[in-house]
Parts: C-alpha cells; structure tokens; sequence
C-alpha cells in the first residue's frame, strides 16, 4: 500500500502542487476580502474567547484610565479576637533597696514671747528626711506665723516662726520630720 500511494504521488507531484497552491491562493483571498485587517469586532468574537495573554500589552496599558479620587473612609469593623499571651520577658536586674522603716521625729521651743523662734527636728543616725512640717501653738494666737524649710538628702527639717505683729501672749514652735531608713 505504501507502495502504491509513492508511485502516485511520483505520477501526479505537478497536479498535487498545483491544486495546494490554487487552494492556498484562494483562502487567502477570501480572508482578505471576507475580513479586511483591523476588522474584528465584538460580534465576531465568542465571549470569553479573548484572555488576556492574547492581547498586545500596550493595548492594555492604554486601556487603564486615570486613578478616581479617594473614596470616603468605610466604618470601623469589629474589634478583633484576644490575641494569646506572649512569652514571658528576661528577669530585670535587682534595684535599689527601698525604705525599710520610718519614724517621726520633733523639735520644740520654749513657750516663750520671744518674736522669733527657730528649730530643728533631726533624723536618727542613718535615717534621711523625705518630709515635715511645723506649726505654732496655740494655733489661736493670730501673730505668729510658722515658715518650714527641708534640706534635700539631709538628716534634718528646720522651723521657723515670727510674730508679723506684736502679740502678748506666749507661744512656741513645733517642728516635725518623717525620717526613713534606706538599706544600702
């Protein structure tokens, strides 16, 4: 059979190329006349039949138009799940030791008319001031007026009192500090 059709074609090789071309030449034609180029439309395409690997990526850019305005915020969403807890953190370093014990201490004057009194209320050894006050009694006498100073990081808180007005009677200063015991 193999046979047969090689010594056919060997007869009719002038023939067989003349009817390729005549058909060749023809379906060219018809397609240039039935579509000329740049000629498709939507109506000859199936929908869904172009993707768009299939067009030209010039085309595309020049499709894209140009970006809108912002568009208002949208409302907030729901909050979220709790999240789990994270690992616990490296030890921190030991700091300074604190105050281990307070006491109050005082100092009082004589009970006096002297126009101005001073005095002090010192700490314990060891002890720091962190706060005092002072007053005078009785605290009805009018004239006299308590002034308090503290000296930081000092042992001692200092009173002080004056009469602005002459005042008959007598009177005396008290002078109160908070000590504290810092441990080394």
């Amino acid at each position: 059979m193999g046979r047969s059709i090689l010594l056919y074609m060997r007869r009719h090789h002038l023939a067989l190329l003349a009817l390729f071309v005549a058909l060749g030449g023809t379906s060219v034609a018809a397609s240039n006349v039935l579509v000329p180029r740049n000629s498709v439309g939507s109506r000859q395409i199936i929908n869904g039949a172009v993707h768009r690997i299939d067009i030209n990526k010039t085309t595309l850019k020049s499709l894209r138009g140009a970006a809108g305005p912002r568009g208002a915020q949208g409302t907030q969403g729901p909050q979220g799940a709790q999240g789990s807890q994270g690992a616990q953190g490296k030890k921190g370093a030991t700091g300074a030791s604190g105050m281990s014990s307070y006491t109050t201490v005082q100092g009082t004057t004589a009970n006096n008319s002297d126009q101005y009194k001073t005095v002090d209320a010192t700490c314990p050894p060891g002890d720091r001031v962190v706060g005092g006050g002072a007053w005078v009694v009785p605290a009805d006498a009018g004239a006299p007026v308590a002034v308090v100073r503290d000296q930081p990081a000092s042992t001692y808180w200092i009173g002080a009192g004056s009469e602005v007005a002459a005042y008959a009677g007598n009177w005396y200063l008290v002078t109160s500090a908070v000590c504290v015991k810092v441990e080394p």
